[in-house]
């Protein structure tokens, strides 16, 4: 099989203790990428160029080619990197993106020697403070361990109002996790800067985890990556039961965990416990640099569902007052946030709250009249495409030259339909 395109690299590889940095030579100019381990036990493991090549291969796939691993991978990641390519690439038609779909690479790489199978009792689970990972800790009495990352979802560097936010939310976990006697690992990543320029972030996140799951395959056995969907309703796109398992190597199972319970479910989970009650962290706006602004969809969503399962008041990281302005005019961007709020709309009425239900039903409404469903929009993007195609071709001159001929011949077919008609009933 041949892969035109690009010729890439992850070349100068270094590893060392709480340590993996790379040239990533990809695009029109390279970019050093690390990740660093800066608490706990994540200071201490040597990892391997598996993370290198779980973070470098889906922006590769946007030139498509080849990509060299200057490194030796596990045989399991490089056997199972090409399904990983194949779905990835699969998906990416659908994707409600700019961008130009992802092309396979060829990726040349050494193999190391493939790694016993993990024995150390340990299972971590990443963890940011939000609904998604509190309900994978309180529903998996197996995690032993937590990962939280700097430089993925809290970037100072691209937004003012995440300055100093890191800092803050690591302190909050970190007590946390003393209080549930898990231990908490903190790594550092400088991936969005690169990232950002060939792929949209809510498809390519959970590469990145992967390959930090894979920097500590040394002292797990199992990492849970949760997913922020249930099964029934997993985009094909982001954190998914179909591909997160793919990066597994021989001695680390990576698992995306958490798809049995839908969003309302997982809220109901976490409502009653005194650490979530304190920690819970859902923003992505963060107006004022607050921990949650209580302003923004998101926020308003977790706040709605609380207050319908009547524990609102005791989540002190939210503000003490609704404020739903922005849901005046909000429509969920694309079918997943869709369900989400279906999923809420239900809840809210199952718990007899009309009062949350106007404010609710109003947004489903708008979502249902949307059209920014990314199928949706490739099917209308293709019939544009060909109705624009029909239009050129009728408005040639080759076609208006050649139009007696075509009347001509449809009229010899009609005669000779007749002919053949007249004939069957002889």
């Amino acid at each position: 099989m041949s892969f035109p395109g690009a010729a890439q690299e992850l070349a100068n590889l270094v590893l060392s203790p709480g340590r993996i940095e790379f040239d990533a030579r990809v695009g029109p100019k390279p970019h050093r990428l690390w990740i660093k381990g800066v608490g706990g036990k994540a200071g201490e493991v040597t990892p391997h160029a598996d993370s290198a090549l779980a973070m470098g291969l889906v922006p590769a796939m946007g030139a498509g080619g080849t990509l060299r691993v200057e490194g030796d991978v596990s045989p399991r990641v490089l056997r199972m990197q090409r399904e990983f390519q194949g779905i990835q690439r699969a998906w990416s038609h659908e994707w409600a993106s700019e961008r130009a779909p992802l092309s396979e690479v060829a990726v040349e790489a050494g193999e190391r020697l493939a790694p016993p199978p993990g024995s150390s009792g340990r299972v971590a689970a990443f963890f940011s403070g939000g609904v998604d990972s509190w309900a994978s800790i309180l529903s998996e009495p197996e995690i032993t361990d937590l990962i939280f990352v700097r430089g993925v979802d809290i970037v100072p560097s691209l937004s003012p109002r995440h300055v100093g936010l890191s800092e803050r939310v690591e302190s909050v976990l970190g007590g946390v996790a003393e209080e549930m006697d898990k231990s908490l690992h903190v790594v550092e990543v400088n991936i969005r800067e690169f990232s950002d320029q060939f792929v949209d972030w809510g498809f390519f996140f959970n590469s990145v985890l992967s390959g930090i799951a894979l920097y500590f395959e040394s002292i797990f056995d199992r990492v849970l990556i949760p997913t922020d969907t249930n099964y029934a309703n997993q985009p094909p796109f982001g954190s998914s039961r179909m591909i997160d398992g793919l990066w597994s190597s021989e001695a680390l199972e990576i698992v995306d965990h958490g798809g049995r319970l839908n969003r309302f479910e997982r809220i109901r989970l976490l409502a009653e416990n005194p650490l979530a009650q304190r920690s819970l962290r859902v923003c992505y706006m963060n107006y004022d640099r607050t921990y949650n602004c209580g302003r923004c969809p998101k926020c308003n969503f977790t706040m709605i569902c609380l207050e319908a399962l009547g524990t609102r008041e005791r989540f002190t990281t939210f503000p003490a007052r609704f404020d739903f302005s922005v849901l005046e005019d909000y429509t969920p961007p694309e079918s997943i946030h869709q369900v989400l709020w279906e999923e809420c709309l239900r809840g809210v009425e199952e718990a007899g709250r009309k009062d949350l239900a106007r404010v609710v039903r109003p947004v489903v409404e708008r979502g249902a009249r949307n059209t920014t469903d990314p199928a949706l929009i490739s099917a209308q993007e293709e019939a544009a495409a060909a109705q624009a195609k029909l239009r050129e071709v009728l408005g040639s001159t080759s076609w208006r030259m050649t139009a007696p001929l075509r009347r001509a011949g449809a009229a010899a077919r009609r005669m000779r339909r007749r002919s053949e008609r007249r004939s069957s009933r002889r």
